[in-house]
């Protein structure tokens, strides 16, 4: 009798332990798979823009086009700049971006320095440079081609 009363303090202790790893295993997996749907969203929205950009690229000079992307909650703002120049501006995230990429011309600067990335889009100069463009759920610009790239603008 005495040894049953032994072990049941200590199967306790044994299903505390199981359950606090279970919890932790499980967390981190949440955790790893937001930031994953973070990097897709932003992925989602880089294809998205050259998409667009290479639609108008190939329609005639002086077309253009209002595009509304979609964009994570994360994001709160998109800059293009003209990497052929050198750059001057204010905003210090878009400079330390440009500064540590500086063959790319679009800029996503998040709330948080993980959600900042940046990328070459092909054919894309905007004629004002840096331009920014704040967003809350979605990107609206207006893109046009100017016959050698496509620029963008505000709408």
């Amino acid at each position: 009798m005495k040894k049953a009363i032994v072990d049941l303090p200590l199967i306790y202790i044994f299903a505390l332990i199981v359950s606090a790893l279970i919890l932790v295993f499980g967390l981190t997996q949440v955790f790893k798979l937001k930031s994953s749907a973070e990097q897709i969203e932003i992925g989602q929205f880089k294809l998205s823009i050259e998409k667009q950009i290479d639609e108008i690229y190939n329609l005639d000079k002086g077309s253009s086009l209002e595009v509304i992307i979609p964009v994570t909650e994360k994001i709160k703002e998109v800059c293009f700049v003209d990497n052929t120049k050198t750059l001057s501006t204010t905003n210090a995230k878009l400079g330390d971006l440009a500064f540590l990429n500086p063959s790319h011309n679009v800029f996503i600067i998040g709330e948080d320095l993980n959600s900042d990335k940046s990328f070459n889009a092909e054919h894309l100069k905007p004629d004002i440079s840096p331009i920014c463009f704040s967003t809350k759920g979605k990107l609206n610009i207006i893109l046009e081609n100017k016959g050698r790239y496509v620029s963008v603008d505000k709408k």
